[in-house]
């Protein structure tokens, strides 16, 4: 964080102090001059002119004096001339650039209608005359005490200098200053301290503590948010407090129309427009505490659904924020919360009641925090609840069943009725032969254990309830679940199993004509040595027979099955049988290859494999005159292969060898074939 201490005050209002020395190229400052910001750096120049003090006036310099700006590279090459800022040398060069509004301020300040009368009250009794207007950035930049280069970005790394031109044209550097491309921070936060909302008018203060290591910008921006406006938005420009070297403080305060609402936070803000963190946000509405109204016309009515509460409407006013209805069996005494409901609505049916019961209930309306305001009494009445012989209880919802450690577990939601005497359950193995099994259930669960512990099968279930009218309701929705005993199925005796071309086939005892219980078998396969056993199908085999194709060459297995039923039970494993491949068979070469003479080159063939496996054929070429055979090529055995790379009218001849993974096994006997 820069330590940019007293800067803002100084920068607005002309103030700080310079002492410069008047050898070449070396000053002295207390203050800094540069004030970088996210729309360039603004520079307080206005006290490197030479001021003079002559009969007790503060004169400002000669229009001729001039102060000239220089930017370079931290290192100070490559200076490039930015501006040359004087002291206005008339009116009419002052007025020039005026706003009209600035204007009118600066001649009703000097009590003149005339900008050259001003411009000399300025220069005889100096910037002081302007008073409070002097902390305007426009009027200063045009009395030439403000500058602004608008071409700094941030991250920008720069020095600036600054020459003084005297009234005798005399040149001299007098002040430099360095920029290493960052941006001020401010970490002082306020914090909402106290406030105040009447009918029309609201006010807050925000306070900051601890500011003693960083200045507190001389601006706060002002964000608010009216009468649930969606966004918030840029409202005013406040000054910021000093109170001591500890604290600062931001005030403000606005007229508002009667019965809104708002929201305010703050955050500071320099002369160059940096910001500082956003306050705390107050929330208030401004109201009249004399007309914020009860509930009124309270009353209660029997209705067949429970007990319905009517009301006059309140008024539609931000302060109320909802409405709170307690109830009790007891006049007097004992009232509970039964719901908290908008402030819009005027009515409330209370289900939660037993037929010839009465009922006592206090409503109010809830309110915001709001200052000098106490919460809003209660309006009372009481209702009473009737007897129907003829209403049945509702049909009990959300059954849910689930079968856990040999029981069937049941739940459902409590029925709203309050006059309710107990729940029953049904059950049956289908919809057509429901009975009841259990009651009365005072609960909302139950578990089922009486059936029998061999039972396999399908229970359906469902729930009716009776109140104290014994009245009973219609049936709910049915469950079903399917219950399933632990059984010993018969293993298969044995397993055989060799090594065919296509893969290892297995063979194993038929357990399915002895147990009709029983729909397949589950094969597992391990590689010899390994512990544990993994399945080799995905689904129950239906036969007594498999043909594993998933094998690799050379590698030996073992194989053991189990019998399985619909239910998913399984036997032991039958004993384990071992198969070991035969590499040396499987490796041996095509028994004939055929040679023929195409346009593109010799076309070397054999008789397709009925299965490749993980297979290659690699083919050799040599000449007649030579004994060393030369790789030509290796190819996937399904296509035959062209060698291209022929000559005409010389005798060659071929052999192939078949390769799996890294081994080869013998060539084939050799065949001839002469180029065309």
């Amino acid at each position: 964080m820069k330590n940019y201490k007293k800067y803002f005050i100084q920068i607005l209002l002309a103030s700080f102090t310079l002492t410069l020395s008047m050898g070449a190229h070396s000053q002295e400052k207390q203050t800094k001059m540069l004030l970088p910001g996210p729309d360039g750096v603004l520079m307080a120049i206005g006290e490197l002119f030479n001021y003079k003090q002559e009969n007790r006036k503060n004169n400002l310099p000669a229009p001729n004096e001039i102060i000239t700006i220089y930017k370079s590279g931290l290192k100070g090459k490559n200076d490039q001339k930015i501006a040359s800022i004087s002291f206005p040398a008339s009116g009419a060069e002052m007025e020039k650039e005026l706003s009209p509004m600035l204007k009118a301020d600066i001649l009703k300040q000097l009590k003149t209608d005339n900008m050259q009368n001003a411009y000399e009250i300025i220069r005889d009794y100096g910037r002081d005359t302007l008073g409070i207007l002097i902390i305007s950035q426009e009027l200063q930049k045009h009395l030439g005490i403000l500058y602004t280069d608008t071409n700094w970005k941030p991250g920008d790394q720069v020095t600036y200098h600054f020459d003084r031109t005297n009234e005798s044209g005399t040149q001299k550097n007098i002040y430099s200053e360095s920029l290493d491309g960052s941006l001020p921070e401010y970490s002082t936060k306020f914090k909402l301290s106290k406030y105040n909302v009447f009918e029309d008018n609201a006010s807050a203060e925000w306070e900051a503590e601890g500011i003693e290591k960083e200045e507190v910008p001389m601006y706060a921006q002002l964000y608010s948010r009216k009468n649930n406006e969606e966004n918030f938005t840029l409202n005013a420009r406040i000054f910021t407090n000093q109170k001591s070297t500890n604290s600062a403080s931001v005030y403000h305060s606005e007229t508002l129309a009667p019965n809104g609402n708002l929201a305010w936070y703050i955050r500071t803000i320099d002369a160059a427009g940096n910001l500082g963190k956003p306050s705390d946000t107050l929330y208030a509405i401004n109201f009249d505490k004399n007309k914020i109204a009860p509930i009124e016309n309270l009353r209660v009515t029997d209705t067949l659904n429970g007990l319905m509460m009517h009301w006059d409407q309140l008024p539609s006013k931000a302060y109320y924020t909802a409405i709170q209805i307690l109830k009790s069996r007891k006049l007097g005494g004992d009232y509970v919360v039964l719901d908290t409901i908008p402030s819009s609505k005027n009515t409330f049916m209370d289900k939660q009641v037993i037929p010839g019961s009465a009922y006592f209930y206090k409503v109010r309306p809830l309110l915001f925090d709001l200052p000098g305001v106490q919460p809003m009494v209660f309006t009372e009445a009481s209702g009473y609840k009737g007897v129907s012989e003829d209403v049945l209880p509702s049909t009990p919802q959300g059954l849910q069943a689930v079968v856990k450690e040999n029981q069937v577990e049941l739940t459902w939601i409590p029925n709203p009725e309050l006059n309710i005497f107990a729940y029953y359950v049904l059950r049956g193995t289908s919809l057509n032969n429901l009975k009841v099994i259990s009651g009365p259930i005072k609960q909302h669960s139950y578990s089922d254990s009486t059936f029998s512990k061999s039972y396999s099968g399908q229970y359906t279930y469902a729930i009716q309830v009776l109140n104290n009218g014994q009245k009973m309701s219609d049936t709910s929705s049915v469950v079903s679940v399917s219950l399933r005993q632990p059984i010993v199925l018969l293993s298969p005796g044995g397993i055989q199993a060799k090594y065919l071309p296509d893969g290892v086939s297995l063979e194993w005892e038929n357990t399915r004509v002895k147990d009709n219980s029983i729909i397949g078998y589950v094969l597992y396969r391990r590689e010899k040595g390994e512990q544990q056993y993994q399945l080799a199908n995905n689904k129950p085999i239906e036969l007594p027979a498999y043909l594993d194709t998933n094998t690799t060459s050379g590698k030996n297995y073992e194989y053991a099955v189990s019998s399985i039923d619909a239910w998913g039970n399984q036997s032991i494993l039958s004993p384990f049988v071992g198969v070991s491949s035969n590499t040396k068979e499987y490796l041996n070469p095509p028994a004939n290859i055929s040679l023929r003479n195409l346009k593109a080159g010799i076309e070397i063939s054999w008789a397709k494999p009925y299965d490749a496996g993980t297979r290659q054929y690699v083919i050799y070429r040599s000449t007649i005159n030579k004994d060393r055979f030369d790789k030509v090529a290796t190819v996937n055995p399904s296509t035959p292969y062209i060698d291209k790379n022929v000559q005409g009218n010389i005798l060659y001849k071929y052999v192939v060898s078949v390769k799996s993974d890294d081994t080869e096994g013998p060539k084939s006997s050799e065949q001839l074939i002469r180029r065309q």
